[in-house]
Order: structure tokens, then sequence, then C-alpha cells
């Protein structure tokens, strides 16, 4: 057993997938596959199990899996008490995004900076399903996520810095009759179905959240309907079968078979980290960054 096998064990059950841990771990799947069938071979145990596309771990494999945060998280405290201990500056920072946001160029640019700034530091970015962003965050998988202030409501396990408030837009078909109109109030939308996919982030009750905010702002209640994936979605937009609300960095906005109005709906933009390791690179890691957003006027 060794580090890079217990690696990709872990990415491949965060993401229930080996092609997923593949690119998380720049490496091809058919070598996430054998490093993950010698752990199996070693302790003796079958860790996933297959139903059609669907992958998830066996009872064993949740066993262990429970079993290996923790090796990783004792050991990577230990490194962190060694680098105190003999004052060593060098740090490795992790964060993660969305994947339906547009703006991992720009968070490169910005970890590139940080990392001029700080050469000792280690700074990775990846991109993580946005169910699973509050769970890496809480096992170690990631040191610090950016997420929407929303998401973590109640959750005072973490602490966060808000780095900007982000506008949200109303997302319509090119064919809908309101196409061809210029300067759109967004009371001419009110009766069209807003369509969500709720999600373990957009859940229900953001949802409600979300329309309770159009009626305090606009006036009106609009009418929700729920779908059940990001195709049906995709389609129901393009169609004129709904509208949708989502945030100004939703990847739909360049959708050539869309169009978007700004809605003075806000958003907040946060980072956050767990409340254990509030330690001041983490800090200075967030300041840097809510910096540079404001100074590109993000």
């Amino acid at each position: 057993m060794n580090t890079t096998q217990i690696g990709c064990f872990l990415a491949a059950a965060r993401f229930h997938s080996f092609s997923r841990a593949a690119e998380e771990l720049y490496l091809t799947q058919p070598s996430v596959s054998r490093y993950i069938g010698q752990l199996e071979q070693e302790w003796e145990v079958q860790l996933f199990v297959r139903d059609g596309k669907a992958m998830a771990l066996t009872p064993e494999g949740e066993e262990y899996y429970r079993l290996c945060l923790r090796f990783t998280k004792e050991f990577d405290d230990l490194k962190e008490r060694h680098r105190r201990r003999h004052g060593s500056a060098a740090l490795s920072l992790r964060y993660s995004m969305f994947p339906a946001w547009n703006v991992a160029r720009l968070l490169y640019e910005n970890a590139q900076q940080i990392s001029a700034r700080h050469p000792d530091w280690d700074i990775s970015l990846s991109i993580c399903q946005a169910g699973d962003l509050v769970r890496a965050l809480r096992e170690g998988s990631v040191d610090l996520i950016f997420t929407l202030g929303g998401v973590l409501a109640g959750q005072n396990d973490l602490a966060t810095e808000r780095l900007i408030d982000l506008p949200q837009i109303i997302l319509y078909s090119r064919q809908s009759p309101l196409a061809g109109k210029s300067g759109l109030p967004p009371e001419d939308f009110a009766q069209e179905e807003v369509l969500f996919v709720p999600d373990e982030v957009l859940t229900v009750e953001m949802v409600r959240r979300q329309t309770r905010s159009v009626e305090k702002r606009y006036g009106f209640t609009p009418r929700v309907r729920l779908l059940s994936n990001t195709d049906e979605l995709s389609l129901a937009l393009e169609t004129g079968q709904g509208v949708a609300l989502m945030d100004y960095w939703s990847r739909y906005k360049s959708n050539p078979m869309l169009r978007c109005l700004a809605v003075d709906l806000p958003l907040s933009v946060v980072l956050a980290w767990r409340n254990q390791d509030d330690a001041p690179a983490l800090r200075t890691f967030a300041d840097e960054t809510a910096e540079f957003f404001a100074q590109h006027n993000i």
C-alpha cells in the first residue's frame, strides 16, 4: 500500500468514477484501475460495485474509505506539526470550485499571482461536483472551497470570507416572443415558469428562498417547475418551455440558443475553510483573493 494507491481510491470514491479520478490526479484511467485493483488484492476486499454506469462503495469499501481519510488527515497533521516545529515556510493549499462556473481561467490567474508573491506555497485548483464541495472540504480533500454563501447557511463549523456579490440573470429562449423586445423589465417574465434542477447544493429550500426574493423585489411570485436533470433543463430553455434564474457565472450564459437579462438579486460568493484550520495562510489567501476580485471588478 502506498500514498498513490490511497489517493486513487479516495478520488474514485469521491467522484464515483475512475475516469473523473484519473482527470483529478493527472493519471490514465487504466492506471487508476490498476492501483485500486492492487489495494483490493492486498486488502482482500472488493471496494467498489457497479450497477450499469453507476459506481458505489461496497460496505467494506466504506469502512476502508473512512480509515484512509483518517490516515491522510493524521499524516497531513503530522507534516504540518513538523513544519511548524522546524520553522519551514512550505505550504500546500488546495481549493475547489463548481464545475458549472465559467471562471476557471480567472481563478487560475489568481492562484498564479498569489504563488508569485508566496513562492513557498504550492497552490492547486480543482473542479469538484457541486454536491461534493462541502464534503471534500470536511474530509480534508481540499483546504478551501469557492462557492455561494447560501450553500453554507447554518454550517457553523466553516469559516468564510465574502469575495463579491454576484448578479443573477434570467435565461430564456431566443425563440421566446420576449426575445424581440428591448429594455425588458423582469416583471415581463411573471407568467413564465421558472425551471430548476434541485440537487445537493441547489436544494428545494434554496429554490424557495430564491422565489421569495423575487416576490419581495419585483412583486410577483414565480411559478416554479422542478426538472430531473440538466439535459432536460437545457432542452426546456432552448425550446421556450420556461426560463431559469441563475448566477452570472453560469455556463448556460454562453449557450447561443439563449438570451439573458440581469436582475437585481445578488448572491454572495465566498471562500470557505474549516474552522479548525483557521491558519494565517488561509486568511492571507482569502484576503488576497478578495483583493484580486476587487481589482478586476468581477
